[in-house]
């Protein structure tokens, strides 16, 4: 009958509301259940080693992000028990952002964890965990990742990249460098066959290396016009002190640009060096 249509028309709205707010309240769950999970694949202190400090930036343009960042004591079973401590700093970008990218980074980032944990050097890193993410039939993601180890009784750091943007260097002047890679590989995922070969850096005092994801010198302001390379360095420039310092120097500069804009990419920044006034 026509009343029980008119009815079945003033239900269907009301019904149909609380089916979607159904939906989007699991759908709410299975998101904080991923951040949860992600925050877990974080570290939980900074390294802790004399003369140097270390500070990081992380945010994810959503819940989940595709950026992840690590610290890694090695324990080398091998090494002499007298062996200076070493560390090893890493710092993966996913293509894309959200779900997807955070998942295939949560399966990347335990395995560099335990490679680098026993001692590992990072080329050989990277070169295992690309046949693993080749291997594990991801189509169209990968990721580009810094690997380095180090050394503070040498002051000696170990890098390996693959196909991730090169890391800056504040010198204790003031003069802001690259640090280039030429061993460097494609980003992870793309070729099971890619090698890797590291570059070695003398740290001396004052001097502070900055790793990046490329949702920092992507970040886009008011006008569309990108934070670029170029005011990257120019921030690092105008920085002075120590790690941390650099690092909210950087925030600084990243803040300005966008104002109140929220970043279209996940954004992560780790800083660490030598102290200025270390012997």
């Amino acid at each position: 009958q026509e009343e029980d249509l008119d009815l079945l028309a003033a239900l269907a709205v009301p019904i149909a509301a609380a089916v979607e707010n159904d939906r989007l309240l699991r759908e709410q769950a299975s998101w904080a259940a991923a951040a949860e999970i992600q925050r877990s694949l974080l570290p939980r202190s900074r390294p802790e080693i004399p003369g140097y400090t270390f500070w990081e930036f992380y945010r994810t343009a959503q819940d989940v992000g595709g950026d992840l960042y690590d610290y890694v004591l090695v324990e080398d079973p091998d090494a002499r028990t007298d062996a200076p401590v070493r560390w090893c700093v890493s710092l993966g970008d996913v293509a894309g952002h959200g779900m997807p990218a955070a998942i295939l980074m949560a399966g990347a980032c335990p395995e560099v964890r335990l490679l680098a944990r026993a001692g590992a050097p990072p080329d050989e890193v990277l070169t295992f965990v690309n046949k693993s993410c080749c291997d594990s039939g991801v189509v169209n993601r990968f990721i580009t990742m810094l690997l380095a180890e180090v050394d503070p009784a040498a002051h000696l750091l170990t890098l390996a990249s693959a196909g991730h943007p090169a890391p800056l260097v504040r010198r204790a002047d003031g003069r802001v460098e690259p640090l280039e890679c030429p061993g460097g590989g494609p980003p992870l995922g793309v070729d099971r066959d890619a090698s890797y070969s590291p570059s070695r850096f003398q740290l001396e005092p004052g001097e502070v290396v900055v790793f990046y994801s490329d949702g920092l010198v992507d970040a886009v302001d008011e006008f569309g016009g990108l934070l670029g390379a170029e005011r990257l360095r120019d921030a690092l420039a105008r920085t002075t002190g120590g790690a941390e310092e650099v690092g909210e120097g950087i925030l600084r500069a990243f803040s300005r640009h966008l104002k109140d804009r929220s970043p279209l990419d996940d954004v992560t920044i780790v800083c660490f060096g030598r102290n200025p006034n270390d012997p």
